[in-house]
């Protein structure tokens, strides 16, 4: 409830970690635990239980497997790296976020950061910084950048702007929702439009257009 110092870091193996105070030292939450932070955090948190963040971390944001969900405006200056588990986003985050292969993302509001995304995302909301996709995303939000595809499939399923323009490897882009950004096409990919696109298209893979290209 003060703040305070733990040279050895927090080693929470079961039971309730509740931060109310500024608090510098590592945190390490087990299966079996659960963490509530509500203010600034010095050090990196890594997670395996489940983590409620309103509050910020200086430092990195690591995850095995478990739950993190950001209920509270929040900083993470060493980036959201989630190789298992779920990260939900309820509130307004800073912060690169990773997603490996066995991990989820639901994005629910404002990203500010990067997202690399190799798991299975559902962007519901803007995200201001650029976005790779390696695996399954569905966009219903903004992205002020771009959004560069190698393998998988991005769905646009809501209004969407991509100020940098869509750039398809791999993988197959399908637009069932209006979209206003450039998009390319390469060998290996292909587009299935299925609403408006503001936009150029550049095609050399396999296109399917049943809408309408502004």
């Amino acid at each position: 409830s003060g703040a305070s110092i733990v040279t050895g870091g927090l080693d929470i193996d079961g039971g309730d970690l509740i931060l109310n105070a500024a608090t510098t030292g590592d945190v390490d939450i087990a299966s079996t635990a659960t963490l509530d932070l509500n203010d600034t955090l010095t050090g990196n948190l890594t997670n395996a239980g489940s983590t409620d963040l309103a509050g910020n971390i200086t430092g990195s944001l690591t995850q095995s497997v478990g739950t993190t969900t950001v209920s509270g405006s929040s900083r993470v200056t060493g980036g959201l790296d989630i190789d298992g588990g779920d990260l939900i986003l309820n509130a307004a985050t800073t912060g690169d976020v990773d997603i490996a292969s066995t991990a989820t993302l639901d994005l629910n509001d404002t990203l500010t950061g990067s997202l690399t995304n190799a798991g299975d995302a559902d962007i519901d909301a803007a995200i201001t910084g650029s976005v790779s996709n390696a695996s399954t995303l569905d966009l219903a939000g903004d992205i002020t950048g771009s959004l560069t595809q190698s393998a998988g499939t991005t769905t646009v399923s809501g209004v969407s702007t991509v100020t940098g323009g869509l750039d398809i490897t791999g993988g197959a882009l399908i637009l069932n929702a209006a979209t206003t950004g450039d998009v390319d096409v390469a060998s290996t990919a292909t587009l299935d439009l299925n609403d408006t696109l503001t936009g150029n298209l550049t095609n050399v893979g396999d296109a399917d257009i049943d809408a309408t290209i502004d």
